[in-house]
């Protein structure tokens, strides 16, 4: 089991678009979420190096690395 979970601030009432990657740069996974804390479930994800990058407005705000064990 795991999670990836994520706060974003300053964004009320947005849509924020999350998309994963996997080390290849292959979209591994894409999710829209409007709260400003939300959870994304990551147990059927293999283990290994992820991307990520958070869009909201039409503009990417965020983006990271998340190691899976």
């Amino acid at each position: 089991n795991g999670e990836l979970v994520f706060r974003v601030k300053g964004l009320q009432q947005a849509l924020v678009r999350l998309r994963l990657y996997d080390s290849q740069g292959r979209l591994v996974r894409e999710s829209q979420h409007r709260d400003s804390l939300f959870r994304h479930q990551t147990a059927e994800l293999s283990a290994g190096l992820y991307l990520y990058e958070l869009e909201a407005r039409g503009q990417i705000f965020r983006r990271g690395k998340v190691i899976k064990r």
